[in-house]
């Protein structure tokens, strides 16, 4: 399913042939993408967002690590604003260098 969705930012960091350890790559994608596929009184779709709020979709984004989506335990979808998601990508790759 996210092979149709294009993300709208990819970071990578570690080059592999120079430190010889796997490139992290994180993607960011729009979570409008997700908005007509919703389905929101399945068990597991908690929180549920306001699918008629535009406004949500436009300002909220999904991530994915490493070809994971980053979740939390007990959420399926975990949407995120810019400045949670930037602020997790730095977490991530501080150490990474």
């Amino acid at each position: 399913m996210s092979e149709v969705r294009t993300p709208d930012a990819i970071w990578r960091f570690r080059i592999a042939g120079e430190d010889g350890k796997k490139t992290l790559k994180i993607e960011l994608f729009r979570a409008g993408q997700w908005r007509r596929s919703w389905r929101p009184y399945k068990r597991n779709m908690y929180p549920r967002p306001p699918i008629r709020k535009p406004e949500y979709w436009h300002t909220r984004y999904r991530l994915r690590i490493d070809g994971r989506w980053f979740g939390k335990e007990g959420f399926k979808y975990r949407f995120l604003t810019i400045e949670q998601a930037t602020r997790l990508v730095s977490r991530l790759t501080i150490n990474q260098f």
